[in-house]
């Protein structure tokens, strides 16, 4: 991670005596993106810094077991329970609810979690200092039931505006991709799944396999090298592993750009017609609890007063 630190180095350097504040980060910016292309330097440093967590040792050999989808169950999760959840993630709980097709939904907490999985003692051992966090630790738990149990993960604040597509369903194994034309990312050389919506057959090797690198990851490490580590692991797995390529070369092959797109235009005016397309392009749709305001008549204003409209 050397080199990203130095390049960073430099350009505080650089702009160091530039005194006005909006003009300095204007600067700084140009510099990140145009000139020393820090996103690309950065997912490179993480990257080759998981890679020691990614060898033979946590890769799984599986026999691929089918077990009927509609068995299957759908996991979700709130650490503090559904009742303490902010208003977005009862209303995209609902959603799910309307359309899982029958579909068992299991919704963990905190406190039942022991129930499904065995977690190592370091790894609770770390979330209960601090050192891993909820989001982590939800990482960690949604690999481990999906490898165990099989199903599908579905965050709590993903809204569903219709059934979830059967050749997502039948798969064994399922994970939206992540490409060039995604917004999320400055750069997406180093990325190549989403993790907030998962399906997988029980024992998948991907999933065991991303499970034992998060494992061997947190077994020896005190801090989170970057938010996104399950991505980089991901990445860091199929990039090293023909068997495991495959796997996920063979899976569906679904771009996770317009499951954004509700999300981002909740601050835009209302309209119908917008809204209908958004539905058209996706059924399953990531949104977020994190914003400032409500903007009367947006869009995110008018799913809180007629979310009948949205799913």
């Amino acid at each position: 991670m050397l080199s990203y630190k130095i390049y960073k180095q430099m350009i505080k350097i650089i702009t160091f005596p530039i005194f006005i504040t909006p003009l300095r980060k204007k600067i700084k910016n140009y510099l990140k993106l145009n000139v020393f292309n820090m996103p690309y330097r950065r997912q490179k440093a993480f990257y080759n810094y998981v890679k020691k967590y990614c060898d033979d040792s946590v890769v799984t050999s599986n026999i691929s077991t089918h077990i009927d989808p509609e068995k299957l169950p759908i996991w979700q999760i709130w650490f503090q329970g559904q009742d303490l959840a902010p208003d977005i993630v009862k209303l995209c709980f609902k959603s799910i609810d309307k359309y899982a097709n029958g579909r068992k939904i299991i919704r963990l907490t905190e406190q039942d979690i022991h129930q499904f999985i065995e977690l190592p003692d370091y790894v609770l051992e770390k979330y209960n200092k601090g050192i891993i966090t909820p989001a982590h630790l939800s990482d960690i738990i949604r690999v481990c039931l999906l490898a165990k149990y099989g199903g599908t993960w579905i965050d709590a604040t993903v809204l569903l505006s219709n059934f979830i597509p059967t050749s997502i369903i039948n798969s064994q194994f399922f994970a939206f991709h992540i490409t060039p034309k995604s917004t999320w990312f400055d750069c997406h050389d180093y990325l190549t799944s989403a993790s907030w919506f998962l399906h997988s057959q029980p024992n998948n090797n991907l999933m065991c396999s991303v499970r034992n690198a998060l494992f061997k990851y947190w077994k020896n490490e005190n801090s989170i090298v970057d938010y996104f580590l399950i991505y980089f692991i991901f990445k860091c797995l199929v990039d090293q592993h023909t068997k495991l390529a495959n796997e996920w070369n063979s899976t569906v092959n679904i771009n996770e750009e317009a499951t954004h797109q509700m999300q981002l235009f909740f601050n835009s005016s209302f309209n119908s017609k917008k809204l209908e397309q958004i539905k058209e392009n996706s059924s399953i749709h990531k949104l977020t609890y994190h914003y400032k305001t409500i903007i009367d008549d947006s869009l995110l204003d008018i799913f809180f007063k007629k979310n009948n409209l949205f799913y």
